[in-house]
């Protein structure tokens, strides 16, 4: 759904697959990368912001959603 590098990068991959994933679908980043092609799921995404804004390896009550918050206004839309 978008031309970044990195899907922690595209608002997309913050708001509407986040979004497509509470609702139990499957969703999958490509991630282009010098070796070839690297895939990663919505969780694993969901697991580099935990680590990103809290360092820390699990889930731990509104520590994700303080992680989309916080990533949503540093990536999102300003005018």
């Amino acid at each position: 759904m978008c031309a970044e590098i990195d899907p922690l990068n595209c608002h997309r991959a913050i708001l509407v697959a986040r979004n497509l994933s509470d609702q139990g679908f499957v969703v999958t980043h490509i991630v282009a990368r010098n070796s070839g092609v690297e895939f990663q799921t919505q969780q694993d995404l969901e697991q580099r912001l935990l680590e990103l804004y809290f360092k820390q390896q699990s889930f731990l009550g509104d520590e994700l959603e303080t992680a989309y918050q916080k990533h949503n206004k540093k990536i999102g839309y300003k005018k």
